[in-house]
């Protein structure tokens, strides 16, 4: 097998680690991640569609986006971020499936659960990064408009992740007139995640290679 099959094949099994991941955090009771909070909110103002049909079609959304902006500059490597949708919301939903029976009601249990879903999602990025063949289109956009903009990337990330959140809020509120999936967790997992990600560089010893 090819070395850039088998960064396919990782590119594939990350999603499936990260799917899990979210739906863990999503279990947690806590607040899902800024980046899902999205997805997972329409999921409730419209559940005749899945958590993981709405994440398709967001990562569809930002793809477009960025084709759009960069037109002829789009890479042609990053074309094949148009897997991303369908596998990660395929295996979000199979995860939301197996784990339809984790439901806490104690606090310091779903904060248990809360971090491991976080180091899981860490783990899943930290894969992508070592297969090294696509983006996720959720990185994908922020990079495009911190380019575009001129904002350094970790900035550009941090402002494109409250501006999801706060439209989880304004979305959950007209349609279901309260607040739902936005919640201490999501601001406990954006921190976490990034130190995971740091922590597992540093345990493998691939920070040269892996950032």
């Amino acid at each position: 097998m090819s070395k850039n099959i088998k960064n396919y094949l990782l590119f594939i099994l990350s999603l499936a680690v990260m799917g899990f991941g979210i739906a863990l955090v999503t279990k947690s009771g806590l607040g899902t991640s800024a980046v899902s909070s999205v997805p997972y909110v329409l999921s409730k103002v419209f559940p005749k569609y899945t958590f993981g049909m709405f994440t398709f079609a967001i990562n569809m959304l930002y793809y477009l986006i960025q084709i759009i902006i960069l037109r002829k500059d789009f890479p042609k490597s990053q074309y094949l971020q148009i897997i991303v949708g369908p596998f990660l919301g395929f295996f979000i939903d199979l995860s939301m499936s197996i784990l339809s029976n984790l439901n806490l009601d104690i606090y310091l249990l779903q904060l248990l659960i809360l971090v491991i879903g976080c180091f899981i999602v860490a783990y899943s990025i930290w894969l992508q990064l070592l297969a090294n063949v696509v983006i996720n289109p959720t990185e994908g956009i922020v990079k495009v408009l911190s380019d575009k903009l001129n904002i350094v990337f970790s900035s550009m990330k941090t402002y494109f992740d409250i501006f999801l959140v706060i439209a989880s809020c304004l979305i959950s509120y007209i349609g279901l007139s309260q607040i739902v999936g936005v919640r201490e967790g999501t601001l406990i997992s954006a921190f976490l995640v990034g130190y995971f990600i740091r922590l597992i560089n540093k345990i493998v010893g691939r920070d040269k290679n892996v950032k």
